[in-house]
């Protein structure tokens, strides 16, 4: 008979393992073969940290999808920084959330760890997304205004630098890459967007193909 114990051991060290690879696919793939601009995957970072840090769990992809209709931006890329707040870590973050809206507030923090967990398990333990949005809008005011403190505090503040930091990067990997062409960094980009290479899909694709090619 399995031990209740070691098949939630399992468990998690499965979910670990399946989120390495979704960051791996949706994060660091996408930046690394990309053929866009600096700032359409700057922008997918930025959105992505805002949409993660800034939205409940659970509705995630509902603000990336409405976010999507107004704006351009690396959807893939986006998606994949979503999961910096995922159903493994959101109690210990939330929580985290709590303690600085307090300290923002000027408020104690009365709960403690475990008090907030057990609070919060109606979010985690939904099982459609809808539901789960539902649990989280009916906890208590308190709770609610200390992490919407901190919500937009974290989703300013690491929208920016996510921004900053990954267009420095990816501008930097296109200079490199005009020089290997023999083309100015200001061509190459002008003709990214030209040729309408920004297309989100496209540096997910040729970073699978690229992956494919060196797992044979």
């Amino acid at each position: 008979m399995n031990d209740p114990q070691s098949v939630r051991k399992v468990g998690s060290r499965l979910s670990y393992k399946t989120l390495k690879i979704k960051i791996y696919e949706g994060v660091i793939q996408p930046l690394v073969y990309s053929r866009n601009t600096p700032h359409y995957d700057a922008f997918g970072v930025a959105v992505g940290l805002v949409v993660g840090l800034g939205a409940p769990l659970g509705s995630h992809m509902l603000f990336l999808g409405l976010m999507r209709l107004v704006q351009r931006f690396n959807v893939v890329v986006a998606f994949g920084f979503t999961f910096v707040v995922n159903p493994l870590n959101a109690i210990p973050m939330y929580y985290g959330y709590y303690l600085l809206g307090s300290f923002v507030m000027g408020k104690p923090a009365v709960l403690s760890f475990e008090n907030f967990r057990m609070t919060m398990d109606p979010v985690m333990e939904s099982e459609y997304f809808w539901e789960s949005i539902g649990a989280f809008f009916q906890l208590s005011a308190s709770i609610l205004a200390r992490w919407l403190t901190s919500a937009i505090l974290l989703a300013v503040l690491f929208g920016v630098l996510g921004y900053a930091i990954t267009y420095l990067i990816q501008r930097k990997r296109l200079i490199k890459k005009a020089l290997k062409m023999g083309l100015e960094y200001k061509s190459l980009v002008k003709n990214l967007k030209v040729s309408g290479r920004n297309s989100e899909l496209s540096p997910h694709k040729e970073g699978s193909e690229y992956s494919e090619k060196h797992t044979q």
